[in-house]
């Protein structure tokens, strides 16, 4: 813990296990504990741990919850209201989990500045959106007066969803006469509609031909009012965008991060090797702490995390009484007392143990005569210094174009100096925070990243418009509510589908994979949620007051959309599964702390 947050002494508060600082979740289980049902296995109780003291415990599995995957902070003393994010597992002094009311909005940062941004921006918005609301009360006071729809008599908007009721809906329709009007300009056009044009025959046999129209009128004052709404939000949205910087310099300030006195070298020779060599040259600008010299040694790391998983899914094939370590090279012994696959293991082609021994140690040979011996090129350099001073100066001092850059032009800095062995021009940036480097991706090159986003690009793209046909057959074939509930369908699909697609994608940090997927995303939900819901709603409903017209179309889906998100995520029904009924019937503790990891 930082020294400068004054903390409760373990003496003063002995405990952070009491009821008060538990989870509703933990307490419910603690309950349903007693119940076989619940815990088929009896774990915690005396008489299975006589029987079998390596029974798992589900006490100890939410401990690990609460401690190790939900974020806590450190007890202050009485006075101080800071607080100060503890690190998963802190056992030394007392925590607490953090309130979902009562955090302060400064303290987010600690989760990271682009979530104290976020929360600050998004409160930032929720004003903006509530004092544009207030400035159009005259707009929707027009709408749902009679003088809209044609009656001055008529009080109220009669509108045919409530919720609609001051909204641009018009209820003043009428039949009108139009003898050059013909069917195919309804039909045929995209989008098209049946039913706004009708046609009869009268006695001699003429056809007589009508169209629906809308009566209301709209008063001058509602363009007024409209444009000073829209003025004031684009207004205010520029004016938070610099707020935001300025609120991100503050959290930025508030957290000190190695990256703050950290630099990091983008283009170094592929044979620099030596960590001394670049300490010397940084040396000239100040007392270098830390050097890191990060290789393109991405296949080796790739095949030692591919060999870890592998030992772990043949530690889950052993006996409970088994002692397995993955670090130990007794393979044959694993194989000989595994047990066999179950029907589900099967179904879902997962390896029996012989085929996963014989692929360990066919990896740990290409490791061993391949992958360990190769000479690795240098992708990225961190150079740490003592002060926050020194790394700015260095930043400001080694600055150059981009142009100077690719030309690697020697003379773009004032001090030969400055020249890397005299010869290379350095990239020269300030580093994300280490636990956001993406160090297997370090060693792609820019145009290898180039194509990936293409394709991925492309991809997304294919399924943006299969969401868009989709979505059109809803409302077409059934109307606006079941197209509502098919763009609410799509869009809690489309984030595991774009996920999987970022991950082919390399990216050097953590914040520029997030990115991707946020455009991706962002991009699917807009075209699925609004475009579509636009394009194909003919004209001549835009304000009717008609389910099929767009007014409903576009409520459906922001009444839908509005209770997916907090739903679902308070819900979170795939969490409460894996805690309450996948966890206490994990056959050992650490797979049983699987099923806790969020």
């Amino acid at each position: 813990a930082d020294e400068s947050t004054p903390l409760v002494s373990t003496a003063d508060h002995p405990t952070d296990e009491a009821q008060q600082y538990q989870t509703s979740g933990r307490r419910f289980a603690s309950f349903a504990s007693k119940f076989s049902f619940y815990n088929p296995q009896g774990c915690d109780t005396a008489e299975a741990l006589v029987q079998n003291p390596k029974t798992p415990s589900l006490e100890k599995a939410w401990k690990y919850f609460e401690h190790s995957t939900l974020a806590r902070h450190f007890l202050p003393k009485e006075g101080s209201s800071k607080l100060q994010r503890a690190e998963p597992g802190e056992s030394v002094h007392p925590t607490k989990l953090y309130s979902f009311w009562k955090t302060p909005e400064n303290d987010l940062s600690d989760f990271g500045i682009g979530v104290g941004v976020y929360f600050y921006t998004l409160r930032c918005f929720a004003y903006i959106m509530f004092l544009a609301g207030v400035i159009s009360i005259p707009v929707l006071w027009h709408f749902a007066g009679g003088q809209y729809n044609g009656d001055e008599d008529l009080p109220d908007q009669d509108a045919r969803f409530w919720a609609l009721r001051g909204s641009a809906i018009c209820t003043d329709e009428s039949w009108a006469a139009c003898p050059t009007c013909e069917s195919h300009y309804w039909t045929d056009a995209f989008p098209s509609t049946f039913n706004r044009y009708a046609q009869v025959s009268n006695e001699n046999g003429t056809v007589l031909k009508f169209i629906k129209i809308n009566n209301c009128n709209f008063h001058p004052r509602f363009a007024f009012w409209v444009y000073v709404a829209l003025w004031f939000v684009i207004i205010a949205i520029a004016v938070l965008r610099y707020y935001s910087k300025q609120k991100e310099i503050i959290f930025d300030d508030k957290a000190q991060t190695s990256s703050d006195y950290t630099v990091q070298v983008t283009n170094p020779p592929k044979n620099a090797y030596d960590a001394d060599e670049w300490k010397e040259f940084f040396s000239q600008f100040g007392h270098v702490v830390c050097c890191t010299v990060a290789v393109d040694n991405e296949d080796l790391v790739k095949a030692l995390m591919k060999r870890r998983a592998m030992l772990l899914q043949l530690q889950d094939l052993q006996p409970l009484e088994e002692d397995f370590d993955p670090r130990s090279r007794n393979l044959d012994r694993a194989v000989e007392m595994a047990h066999p696959l179950s029907v589900y293991q099967k179904l879902t082609m997962s390896s029996d143990a012989p085929t996963l021994a014989k692929e360990i140690k066919k990896l740990e040979d290409t490791i061993q005569h391949d992958l360990a011996n190769r000479q690795y090129d240098v992708s990225s350099v961190f150079i740490t210094f003592e002060t926050e001073f020194v790394q700015q100066m260095t930043l400001q001092t080694l600055a150059a174009s981009g142009m100077d850059l690719f030309r690697n032009n020697t003379n773009a800095l004032e001090d030969s100096n400055y020249i890397f062995r005299g010869e290379q021009l350095l990239r020269v940036i300030e580093p994300t925070e280490p636990s956001s480097v993406r160090w297997e991706d370090l060693d792609e090159t820019p145009l290898q990243m180039f194509f990936q986003r293409l394709l991925t690009g492309l991809l997304s793209f294919v399924f943006i418009i299969g969401g868009t046909v989709v979505v059109g057959y809803a409302r077409y074939k059934y109307g606006p509510v079941e197209a509502a509930i098919s763009v609410t369908a799509i869009n809690t699909i489309i984030p595991r589908i774009m996920s999987y697609l970022v991950s082919i994608e390399a990216h050097p940090t953590e914040g520029s994979r997030q990115a991707s997927k946020y455009r991706k995303i962002t991009a699917s939900m807009f075209v699925n949620t609004t475009l579509v819901t636009g394009l194909i709603t003919p004209f001549g409903d835009t304000i009717a007051n008609d389910a099929e017209a767009l007014l409903p179309a576009v409520y459906a889906i922001f009444f839908t959309e509005l209770l997916r998100t907090p739903v679902t995520n308070v819900a979170d029904i795939p969490g409460n599964v894996y805690r309450h009924y996948f966890g206490p019937r994990a056959p050992d503790q650490r797979r049983m702390n699987l099923y806790f990891t969020g």
